[in-house]
């Protein structure tokens, strides 16, 4: 009877645990460019006040100006024209606390004729902390390159042999040495944009992408 009450105890701890895991956000690292293309709306946007609490829909009620767009479909105008922006109350739900007063890029979707946002969305990067090929990707070069897609590949050892994760294809580019954060090479200055001459996926090659890997690699080739 003893042990089964302590199996009992434990199992209740490891349900608890379980709910603690189950109530937190969880995104999986997008590029910079799949978060322009996903989304329906990509704004420089300053949060002028808070608007408080929606009781019907549970969520958290931005008042923002719009100063630049890159990005906005007709439906996504069309919901932000009063320049409201939704969010989950509870950072658990990925729901987005912003700071009143200043600027943030904020990348969306429309749902219901509103304009939604969540911590998945690429809000986490100061707009001061871009890169000039993000915001050139933001202006011009994201957009066309969303017939392409592009995948997270990890390297792995097998048996000894260094092995890749996946390979390019004709519709997408591999995106290796990714990070959470999007503080890798790729996501600061890479661009996936479809070949004229045979339509192939590819990753564009520039300075500084390239000063980016070459510095990865001399830091990372003794490790």
């Amino acid at each position: 009877m003893k042990s089964f009450i302590v199996y009992l105890f434990v199992a209740a701890i490891f349900a608890s645990l379980a709910v603690l895991i189950c109530e937190c956000c969880s995104c999986m690292p997008i590029h910079p460019q799949e978060h322009y293309c996903r989304s329906d709306f990509v704004i420089l946007a300053r949060v002028r006040r808070e608007l408080g609490y929606n009781r019907n829909s549970g969520d958290r009620v931005y008042k923002t100006r719009i100063r630049k767009e890159f990005k906005m479909s007709d439906k996504a105008r069309e919901a932000l024209k009063s320049g409201r922006i939704l969010t989950s109350w509870d950072e658990a739900t990925c729901g987005v606390k912003f700071d009143v007063g200043k600027t943030y890029l904020i990348t969306g979707r429309v749902v219901h004729l509103h304009a939604r946002v969540s911590l998945c969305g690429m809000i986490n990067i100061p707009w001061n902390k871009f890169t000039k090929r993000q915001r050139k990707g933001l202006r011009m070069m994201y957009g066309r390159g969303c017939q392409c897609k592009i995948q997270q590949c990890r390297n792995y050892y097998h048996d000894g042999i260094k092995k890749k994760s996946c390979y390019p294809s004709k519709n997408s580019c591999p995106w290796f040495n990714w990070s959470p954060d999007l503080s890798d090479c790729y996501s600061r200055y890479g661009f996936c944009l479809s070949s004229v001459r045979n339509r192939q996926c590819r990753w564009v090659r520039n300075n500084d992408l390239l000063e980016c890997n070459r510095n990865l690699y001399n830091t990372t080739k003794f490790v």
